[in-house]
Order: structure tokens, then C-alpha cells, then sequence
């Protein structure tokens, strides 16, 4: 939904050589961030499906060229590694990712053809960081994906200590959440206009306050989600249940479809992952004035107001070095923000088209 899907639609859609190669050039600059990598596993599926996709962008270059009788244009782009960005506080875990990319890049050549050599590896010290994602500047970038860490809020004092709790409390003026909650808002603060979003969370990002200071949130910003699932069992070590939302944020035009649990549904999903027509919340600007009377009673809390390029979620320049990392957790609490590298049932409901 986030990745696959609306780039199959705009290859499919192109009518003209001129058209089919404008989506292959705009597809190979699109720049994806995993702001909590982990070991690359969300990076290495989504750098595998952006070659399909440009193998298939080819294609259509080529046979709409045959079907009008001229030459295929020379020097097509492929997509390249770098512009792939991840963000990890482990540091052998970003070490890890760097070679998962390195081997999916190897993987790629042999299939589809490389856009450089796959010797010497490309340089990944920039793109894959090791630092605060929470603190630090992300990357601009087109599409933000991944499994935050996860830790219920009554935990995060005893695991991450009373200075990153105030840290929490000032940057992002929602009080203390589910951790993962943070990587939402962050996400939905830094996107652009048209970038997309595919994060797996707790599902109490979709119920309560957990909610208010997410979703709701999301779609105060101007997001729209267009696929989810409102709750399913964590398929790994960890006993949780979580939730994946893709949206898109302020979309230039109107979505036309929702899917909740992979079944379509009518006129929107709504932020406690319900179709919007049953939904008892109030709309998203009704959310942002409860927030506003809760920053006036309450000074230090409700929504943030980052500018682009400064503020409290500044936002690197363009091609500026990539730094961020994600918050640690202590080792007896690992299981609690799940694995590194997210289970593979969950791949298909981020990346692959549903049927």
C-alpha cells in the first residue's frame, strides 16, 4: 500500500514513452527512511520490491516504444542504494543493516542489472545512521516505513530513566505514550505533501489516548490512511498485539480507496481504525482545538509545530548527511520493543498488492 501499490498504478497508467519514462525517472528518485531499522529488514524488502518496480517500469518503456515504432530511449536510470536511509541506536544492528543492503544489492545485479558495479560496495556510512532517531534530524526524504520500538508507557520511566521522560514530555507535548507512538507523530511532522507512511505499532495507537496522540495526530497533519489493520498478534517472540497503518499525507488527489484488514471499504477509515461512517470520534479539526485548550490548561502539552529546517522536528537539506537514531531500550526489555527484523507475516501487508 505504501511502496507497491501506487507505483504499479502509475507504470500501468503511462501511455506514452515520454510518460513511462517520467514515472521510471521519478521512481528511482524516490528516497525511503526507516527511522528505526533495526537489522534492515523493512530496507532490504523495500530496496528488493523498488528494482521489481523498475524492471517492470522498463518493461513498459519498451513496449510502448515497440507499439509505436521507435527506439527505446538510451540511458535509462536504475535505482540506486543510497537513497535508501535508515536510522538505528545499535550499533552492530546498523553495521548488520549495512550488509543486509550490500547482499540485496549483490541479489539485484544478478537479476535486474545493477546501477553501478557491485564492487566496490557502495558507501553506506551516511545513509544507514546509528543515533537518536527521536532526537536528532531525520532526512528528507519521500516515504517513511518501519516497526518503531514498542514499550508501554507506565514502563518507559524505569527503562529509559527520568531525563528522557522530560525529553519525551517537551519534544512532543503529547505526555508519555506507548513509545512507539513518538515515530508516528515524528512521521507525520516530517513527511511532504504526497509522502507516504507504512509503520507497524502497538495497537493502542488506534484506541484512547494512545490514539489522540498518534493517528489522531496523523490526521491532523493533513494525513489520510488508506490501509490498515486495527489489531492482529504479534507473529513473533513478542506478546503484543499490533497495529499497521499506511497513509498518505495531504494527497493532491482524492484517495478513491480504503482498505481495513485487507477488505475494501467506503468513505475513509477513521483514526480508531474503524470505517469513517462508523466512527463516533470528531473530525481531525475538532481534534486540533481539544489539543489547543489542552496546551492552554495544561502549558508543556498538546501538539508541536515544527518548521522545515529548524524548530523542535528540523529537517536536514536536501542530500545533507542522514543523522538520527532509534531509542534503546534496555536488554531486558528487547522483547517488549520486538525483534529487529520484523516477522515475515507481516511482510505482504506492507509491500505486496492485496488481492
Amino acid at each position: 500500500p505504501t511502496i507497491v501499490e501506487p507505483w504499479t498504478a502509475s507504470i500501468q497508467a503511462a501511455a506514452t514513452v515520454d510518460q513511462a519514462v517520467q514515472v521510471l525517472t521519478d521512481l528511482c528518485r524516490l528516497r525511503v527512511l526507516d527511522p528505526a531499522c533495526g537489522s534492515g529488514n523493512f530496507l532490504f524488502i523495500a530496496y528488493r520490491e523498488l528494482r521489481e518496480l523498475e524492471r517492470q517500469a522498463t518493461r513498459r518503456v519498451a513496449e510502448i516504444a515497440a507499439a509505436h515504432g521507435v527506439a527505446v530511449p538510451a540511458g535509462l536510470p536504475q535505482y540506486p542504494l543510497t537513497n535508501l536511509h535508515g536510522i538505528e541506536i545499535d550499533p552492530f544492528a546498523a553495521r548488520v543493516t549495512r550488509l543486509v543492503l550490500w547482499m540485496g544489492h549483490k541479489l539485484a545485479a544478478d537479476r535486474h542489472g545493477s546501477p553501478e558495479p557491485p564492487l566496490p560496495l557502495p558507501d553506506l556510512d551516511e545513509a544507514i545512521s546509528q543515533d537518536d532517531a527521536l532526537k536528532i534530524p531525520w532526512p528528507e526524504v519521500d516515504v517513511i516505513i518501519g516497526n518503531p520500538p514498542f514499550n508501554g508507557s507506565q514502563l518507559l520511566r524505569r527503562d529509559l530513566g527520568d531525563d528522557y521522560l522530560r525529553f519525551l514530555e517537551r519534544e512532543f507535548r503529547c505526555g508519555i505514550r506507548d513509545f512507539c507512538t513518538y515515530w508516528f507523530r515524528r512521521a507525520a511532522d516530517h513527511l511532504p505533501p504526497g509522502g507516504r507512511a507504512g509503520l507497524v505499532g502497538t495497537n493502542s495507537v488506534g484506541q484512547g489516548r494512545g490514539r489522540e496522540a498518534s493517528l489522531d495526530y496523523v490526521l491532523q497533519q493533513g494525513g489520510v490512511i488508506v490501509d490498515a489493520h486495527a489489531t492482529q498478534k504479534w507473529p513473533g517472540e513478542a506478546k503484543v498485539h499490533v497495529a499497521i497503518v499506511n497513509w498518505v499525507k495531504a494527497p493532491s488527489e482524492p484517495v478513491t480507496r480504503f482498505r481495513l484488514a485487507g477488505q475494501d471499504v467506503s468513505g475513509g477509515i477513521a483514526a480508531d481504525l474503524v470505517p469513517a461512517a462508523l466512527s463516533t470520534l470528531e473530525a481531525p479539526t475538532a481534534g486540533r482545538e481539544q489539543e489547543r485548550r489542552l496546551s492552554r490548561s495544561h502549558p508543556g502539552r498538546g501538539r508541536i509545530h515544527p518548521r522545515r529546517g529548524g524548530g523542535s522536528s528540523p529537517v536536514a537539506p536536501r542530500g545533507g548527511r542522514l543523522r538520527g537514531r532509534r531509542a534503546a531500550l534496555p536488554d531486558r526489555r528487547r522483547h517488549r520493543r520486538g525483534s529487529t527484523a520484523a516477522p515475515a507475516a507481516l511482510d505482504h501487508r506492507l509491500w505486496r498488492p492485496q488481492p
